[in-house]
């Protein structure tokens, strides 16, 4: 019990070193005019200062996230070579190796990151608590977001959204849906429009 403090400052430590590094990633992407991850991350910073200071409280609820975070990253990983196409993977993969490559590390980090988290919180002697219920949690969420994405796939609004793409880009392109949205009556469709030559994300919206 006496060493919990190091234990919290040793995790607390490495959560606000990440979470300025991602906010200063958020900030160079602004800047470059990119999109960029959610402003959530800010929550590293916090829940690291939070540990750092000793704050046991803040144990079991840091440790619950962290297994949610493992569980939903790893799940994503794992089903997403399901609900994208492989062959838009082995193009994305030949087009830009090294994004490719350090998107695949990051998503590692990540994985290996939370799960280190939650081992270590969980060694702490108060309130042990497997936090079952965030790793069951985030595999269900992972397994309903990826169905619901995959229904919009083949969804009557879908299939339109598709088509629109095909009438504007033509042939030479095959279509892959990444996101839809409704809203005020109009449909709203990100695609990644592709081909062995490139992948250039396509926008279409219409009147419902």
């Amino acid at each position: 019990m006496q060493n919990y403090r190091l234990t919290l400052k040793r995790v607390g430590a490495v959560l606000i070193a990440v979470g300025i590094l991602k906010i200063a990633y958020i900030l160079y992407l602004t800047f470059q005019g990119k999109s960029h991850p959610s402003w959530s991350n800010i929550l590293f910073l916090i829940a690291g200062i939070v540990l750092f200071r000793g704050n046991l409280r803040a144990v079991p609820i840091v440790r619950w996230f962290a297994a949610l975070s493992f569980s939903t990253s790893l799940g994503s990983l794992i089903l997403l070579p399901f609900i994208k196409p492989l062959e838009l993977w082995i193009i994305e993969f030949h087009l830009n190796t090294v994004s490719f490559l350090t998107w695949s590390f990051i998503k590692i980090l990540e994985i290996a990151l939370s799960f280190w988290v939650y081992l270590q919180l969980r060694s702490v002697s108060i309130n042990r608590s497997t936090s079952k219920s965030a790793f069951i949690f985030g595999f269900i969420l992972i397994a309903i977001l990826s169905s619901l994405m995959y229904l919009t796939q083949t969804s009557t609004d879908g299939i339109k959204a598709v088509e629109i793409a095909r009438s504007k880009y033509g042939e030479t392109y095959k279509y892959h849906i990444t996101a839809m949205e409704w809203s005020g009556g109009r449909v709203r469709a990100n695609i990644s429009a592709y081909n062995r030559r490139e992948v250039k994300p396509v926008k279409v919206e219409w009147e419902k």
